[in-house]
C-alpha cells in the first residue's frame, strides 16, 4: 500500500475531525464561515483538539502497535479506557463529545460484550473512526475486521453497509481512481445532509469531495455543512486522503493538532505494524515471517535455554533443550538478557507512541525502563557493576566491556521497520 496515501487517511480523519469541531450541531448557515483550524467554543478549547472520533481511531491504532496485529477485545478495552479515563483524549484525562449510542456500547464492552447496539444504532460512530481498522483488514486480508470492530459500538446492517460503501471509495482511491460514488454538483448544497446518521455523513462527505478538487477546497466545503460537522469532516479527511495523500493535506494544519509529533509517530508506528502483517492471513501464525519480529522470540527462548549452564558448561549436544523445575538438577529460567530485551521494547514501544522522535528522548526512555524493569526483578543474576547502575539515583555509562548491549539488542531489530532505522536504534 502507498504510505503517503495510508498517512493521508489517517492524518485527514484526525485533521477534518479537529477542523470541524468548532462548529458542530450549528445549521448550515448559522455559524462563521471557517477556512483555517479555529477555538472551539462547543468545547471550550484552543484550536487543533479531535473529539471522539480522533480518540477512537488513535484507540484502534494504539491496540494495534501494542499487541503487533489484531485483537478485537483488546481495541474494546481500549475504547473503555479512553471512554472512562481519558485515554488518547485531546483532553487530559477525561474523554468528551460522546454520542449516546457509543457510551452505551463501550459501557456493555466493559461487562465484556463485544457486539454491541441494535438496528437503530445508525449513528456515524463506525465510519468517524474507520480508517485503522479498514486498513488492518486489508493487511490482513481479513474483510471481516472491518464489521467485527463496527459492531463493537453499532451492531447494524445499515452501518454495516455503510462501512462497505465507504470500503469500496477508499479501495477505489488507493487504486488510483477518483470514485464516481456518491453525489456531485447536481446536488445543490441547501440539499446536501448534514446529519449524524451514518448514511448521511457519508453523502455529505462524498458530496465535498466530489465538488471540489484539492484536500483543503473539500475540507473547507465538508465541515462548513454544520450539524455533525467534526465527523463529515473526519469521513471526508479519510477519503480525500486516501486520493490526494499525506502531502496534500496542509502542514500547517496538521501542525496546528494538539501534540501532532505524538500523533504522527503513533501513526507511523501503525504503518509499520501493517507493514508487518501485510498479506499474513489471521495475522498469528505468519505475523513476522517478512521481518526480523522472531529474533527478539529468538533472543529469549535462547536465553532461557542457556540459563542452566550459566557457569556449568558442558561440550555435548546430549541434553534436554528446556528443562522445568524438578526434572533435572538445574532448571531453566529467564535471565537479566531478557528483562532487559524486555525493557528496551517497551522503551521503544513508549518513545514511538508519546515521545518527539528525538533520539534523547529514546536514550532516556531505555534508561528509565531498564531500571524499573531490572528493580522489579532483582535476581535476575545482573553483573555486579550493573546491579549498581539499575539502582543508582543518577545513572551514567561506565565504560564496560561487557557483553550487556549484545544480549538487549533484538528488540532493535524486532521494532525498526528498515535496515537503516534498526541501525539508528541499536
Amino acid at each position: 500500500m502507498d504510505e503517503n496515501k495510508i498517512k493521508g487517511m489517517l492524518w485527514g480523519l484526525i485533521v477534518g475531525d479537529a477542523f470541524g469541531s468548532p462548529i458542530q450541531f450549528s445549521g448550515k448557515d448559522d455559524h462563521p464561515w471557517i477556512t483555517e483550524m479555529v477555538a472551539c467554543p462547543v468545547f471550550g478549547l484552543p484550536a487543533g483538539h479531535w473529539t471522539d472520533d480522533g480518540s477512537m481511531a488513535m484507540c484502534v491504532m494504539d491496540s494495534v502497535v501494542r499487541t503487533g496485529g489484531y485483537d478485537l477485545k483488546d481495541v474494546g478495552n481500549t475504547f473503555v479506557k479512553w471512554l472512562f479515563e481519558g485515554y488518547l483524549s485531546s483532553v487530559d484525562g477525561r474523554s468528551f463529545d460522546v454520542g449516546g449510542a457509543t457510551y452505551g456500547s463501550v459501557s456493555s464492552i466493559r461487562r465484556g460484550n463485544l457486539v454491541n447496539g441494535h438496528e437503530d444504532s445508525q449513528g456515524n460512530g463506525s465510519i468517524m473512526r474507520f480508517a485503522p481498522s479498514y486498513l488492518l483488514a486489508r493487511a490482513l486480508k481479513r474483510p471481516e475486521v472491518i464489521h467485527e470492530v463496527s459492531d463493537l459500538t453499532h451492531a447494524s446492517r445499515a452501518v454495516r453497509n455503510t462501512c462497505d460503501e465507504l470500503a469500496a471509495v477508499l479501495d477505489e482511491h488507493l487504486a488510483g481512481k477518483r470514485t464516481t460514488r456518491g453525489p456531485g454538483v447536481e446536488l445543490a448544497r441547501s440539499d446536501v445532509p448534514n446529519s449524524g446518521w451514518c448514511v448521511e455523513t457519508l453523502t455529505a462527505a462524498l458530496w465535498a469531495f466530489n465538488t471540489t478538487e484539492t484536500f483543503a477546497d473539500g475540507l473547507v466545503a465538508a465541515v462548513n455543512l454544520g450539524g455533525n460537522s467534526d465527523s463529515i469532516g473526519a469521513v471526508y479527511g479519510q477519503i480525500a486522503g486516501a486520493y490526494y495523500g499525506f502531502d496534500a493535506i496542509p502542514t500547517r494544519w496538521v501542525r496546528a493538532v494538539k501534540t501532532w509529533k505524538r500523533v504522527d509517530a503513533l501513526i507511523d508506528r501503525f504503518c509499520g505494524v501493517l507493514a508487518q502483517n501485510s498479506g499474513c492471513g489471521d495475522g498469528k501464525e505468519e505475523r513476522g515471517t517478512k521481518r526480523t519480529e522472531k529474533t527478539m522470540i529468538g533472543a529469549i527462548v535462547g536465553d532461557i535455554a542457556g540459563s542452566r549452564f550459566e557457569f556449568h558448561n558442558r561440550k555435548t549436544k546430549d541434553f534436554s533443550l528446556l528443562v522445568s523445575r524438578g526434572e533435572e538438577e538445574r532448571c531453566c529460567h529467564f535471565t537479566d538478557d531478557t528483562v532487559m530485551t524486555l525493557a528496551v521494547a517497551q522503551a521503544i514501544i513508549d518513545w514511538r507512541t508519546n515521545g518527539s522522535g528525538d533520539m534523547a528522548d529514546l536514550s532516556a526512555a531505555a534508561v528509565s525502563r531498564m531500571q524499573e524493569f531490572g528493580r522489579r526483578f532483582p535476581r535476575a543474576g545482573y553483573g555486579g557493576h550493573f546491579a549498581h547502575w539499575i539502582c543508582a539515583e543518577d545513572p551514567q555509562p561506565y565504560n564496560s566491556w561487557g557483553n550487556g548491549a549484545a544480549m538487549r539488542v533484538s528488540a532493535c531489530g524486532w521494532a525498526g521497520r528498515t535496515l537503516d532505522e534498526v541501525k539508528t536504534l541499536v
